[in-house]
């Protein structure tokens, strides 16, 4: 059930106050040695008590707090309850007669006066917990409504460049594009079935990685890709397609340079991953500059998910390295 309809239903939450007060005044009641009272009485008692109390202060809140004192309306108010409660003691008092309870005026009115101020307290405890409730669900509404804008980036960005490499492979090798189109089918339904997900297994990723770097060096003889894997990954999850903008941005810039090289050190110690990608690129001034959507992308996912991490990035002339730490991350269930 949603929290926030749960505790907005105004029916259901009084039903479920008025039966905890019951519960605590009844056992109060029944386990009290200096009145010898017969359950069945304890129960009209309370009843008639309670009710009068919660209808006074359920009615005081809605018709007098909230619409004067919430509006700073504070002369009326301050009338308005004063006559209000002054009816309550006098309808206590005549139930009490009907009960031949002889309570004194003094009693009455101090108990009158103690009942205003709790029930008026508990009315702004209940704003309170009711304005927290909504800004908490709105906030994770908007959290979830941002993860998934997020994600669908990742779609016509993999996209493209997956189809400029095909492109590539139709001009240089148009014998193997059917291979590489299957091979592509394959990368595409992961990216698009992991997508779906909160959290993937580290070594499904990196199943991904490997097949993805792989399907890149079919196209070109002159990219190294020098790749370290160390860890059991299957104890770990991470959000899915996390560690591939990386890659992608690593193999995209070094295939400007006469020479692709891509260095890639993924490393699992404990609950901390550690990802090190290195990759040669063209010198300062020959650079395209690329959208820097995959880094910002990936740095919005990590804060909406709420993973801690640690972003490192060096870039010189020839090299530009990124490392990734990341700790704390969910376990996977075994």
């Amino acid at each position: 059930m949603n929290t926030k309809w749960t505790y907005s239903n105004i029916w259901l939450r009084n039903a479920m106050m008025f039966l905890f007060l019951f519960l605590l005044f009844f056992t109060a009641q029944y386990f009290d040695s200096s009145e010898v009272m017969t359950t069945e009485t304890i129960i009209v008692e309370l009843m008639l008590v309670l009710t009068l109390i919660y209808i006074f202060i359920f009615l005081h809140n809605t018709i007098i707090v909230r619409p004067l004192l919430l509006n700073k309306r504070y002369k009326q108010f301050f009338v308005f309850s004063f006559l209000w409660w002054a009816l309550y003691i006098f309808v206590a008092t005549k139930m009490n007669l009907y009960r031949n309870d002889h309570e004194t005026l003094a009693n009455q009115i101090g108990g009158g006066v103690f009942i205003a101020f709790v029930g008026t307290g508990i009315y702004f405890i209940h704003v309170w917990i009711h304005q927290n409730v909504i800004t908490t669900q709105k906030k994770l509404l908007n959290t979830e409504a941002e993860l998934e804008v997020l994600k669908l980036q990742l779609n016509p960005h993999f996209l493209l460049n997956a189809l400029n490499n095909l492109y590539g492979v139709a001009l240089a090798s148009p014998q193997d594009t059917p291979d590489r189109i299957l091979e592509l089918s394959d990368l595409l339904r992961y990216q698009i079935e992991s997508t779906k997900k909160d959290y993937i297994g580290i070594d499904e990723e990196v199943d991904f990685i490997k097949k993805y770097i792989s399907y890149h060096q079919f196209k070109s003889n002159d990219l190294t890709v020098n790749q370290e894997y160390i860890g059991d990954f299957y104890r770990h999850k991470i959000p899915p397609l996390l560690l591939i903008l990386l890659v992608e941005n690593a193999l995209k810039f070094s295939a400007q340079t006469e020479k692709a090289r891509v260095l890639l050190n993924l490393k699992l110690v404990g609950s901390t991953l550690i990802f090190s990608i290195e990759n040669s690129c063209l010198m300062n001034f020959d650079k395209v500059e690329g959208t820097k959507m995959g880094l910002e992308n990936l740095k919005r996912r990590l804060e909406v998910t709420a993973i801690k991490y640690k972003l490192d990035i060096e870039s010189t002339n020839e090299k530009f390295k990124v490392v990734l730490y990341l700790w704390q991350l969910p376990t996977t269930v075994l």
